[in-house]
C-alpha cells in the first residue's frame, strides 16, 4: 500500500538538526547503511532557488550544512536502484527565516513532504512518525493518503497538481493550489492533520470523535488533532469508504476550502 505524507508549518527545523536525523532513523530500516543513502540525496542552496545546484553529500554534512543555514530544502532517495515498492523518498524544507521571507508566499513557510513504497514502511508507523512530526512543528495543515501506485503518491505528494496518471486513477480534474492549505484543510485523505482553528471550528475533540465518520481522532499537544477515516488505508477505496470520505468532507465544510 504505497502511502504518502504531506506536513505544513511555520517552525524552523533549521534550528534543531537531532530531530531531522531522527526522521532519516526512522525512514531507514536498515541503520547500519544510513549514511550511505545519502549518496543519492540532493540539496539546494539556499539564496539561490532559481539557480539551483545540487549536490550529493553525506548524512554528517548536512545535517551541519542546515544548521549553518546553508541549504534550504533536502531532497533524498532511500535507494534509487530499489523497486518502488521498497523505497522512500522525502523532501524537507529547512530554510532559514530570511529564506522563508524572501522565497515563501503562503499562509505556510515550510513544507515536509515523504512517498513511501509498500513495503517500505507501515501505514502505523508513518501516522506515529507524522503525528510525532506535526507536535513539533506545530503543522498547519498535512495528510496521509493512500494511492494505488507509487507514482501516483508522488505526483500528490511533491506535486500542488496532479499528473495524468493521477487524475485517471483518481478521476479529479481540478486541484487546490497550496496557497490555501493551512488556512483550509489539505484534504480529506485517509488521514487529516488539523491546526488548533480547524479544531475549533469543527466543534473541538469532542466533535470529531463522536463523528460516524472519523474512525480514529488523536489530540495534538499543541491543540491540532489528527483524523483517521478508517482502520487501514486500503479502506478509502471501498464502497463504504467511499461513503465515509464524503460524510467527513461534509462535516469538515467549514474549514474546506470554498
Amino acid at each position: 500500500m504505497p502511502i504518502g505524507l504531506v506536513l505544513y508549518f511555520d517552525s524552523p527545523l533549521y534550528r534543531d538538526v537531532g530531530f531531522i536525523r531522527s526522521i532519516f532513523e526512522k525512514t531507514w530500516r536498515d541503520q547500519k547503511t544510513l549514511s550511505s543513502y545519502f549518496d543519492n540525496m540532493l540539496l539546494s542552496k539556499a539564496g539561490d532557488f532559481r539557480r539551483v545546484r545540487s549536490k550529493r553529500m553525506r548524512l554528517e554534512q548536512a545535517l551541519a550544512e542546515i544548521k549553518a543555514g546553508k541549504l534550504s530544502d533536502v531532497f533524498f532517495d532511500s535507494d534509487a536502484d530499489k523497486h518502488k515498492d521498497e523505497r522512500v523518498e522525502a523532501h524537507i524544507q529547512c530554510g532559514t527565516e530570511a529564506y522563508v521571507r524572501e522565497w515563501v508566499v503562503a499562509p505556510w513557510s515550510y513544507r515536509l513532504m515523504l512517498a513511501a513504497g509498500k513495503n517500505a514502511l507501515k501505514p502505523d508507523e508513518l501516522v506515529e512518525l507524522g503525528c510525532r512530526i506535526a507536535e513539533r512543528t506545530k503543522a498547519k495543515a498535512g495528510v496521509l493518503v493512500y494511492k494505488r501506485s507509487f507514482t501516483s503518491i508522488g505526483n500528490f505528494v511533491f506535486s500542488s497538481n496532479y499528473s495524468d496518471v493521477a487524475r485517471k486513477e483518481d478521476g479529479k480534474t481540478d486541484v487546490l493550489g497550496t496557497d490555501e492549505w493551512a488556512v483550509t484543510i489539505r484534504g480529506p485523505e485517509w488521514g487529516t492533520f488539523l491546526n488548533p482553528k480547524h479544531v475549533v471550528s469543527v466543534g473541538g475533540v469532542n466533535g470529531l470523535t463522536s463523528h460516524e465518520s472519523v474512525f480514529f481522532c488523536k489530540p495534538l499537544e499543541y491543540g491540532g488533532a489528527f483524523v483517521q477515516l478508517s482502520e487501514e488505508p486500503e479502506g478509502v477505496g471501498t464502497a463504504a469508504g467511499k461513503k465515509r470520505l464524503a460524510e467527513l468532507r461534509e462535516f469538515l465544510s467549514p474549514i474546506l476550502p470554498q
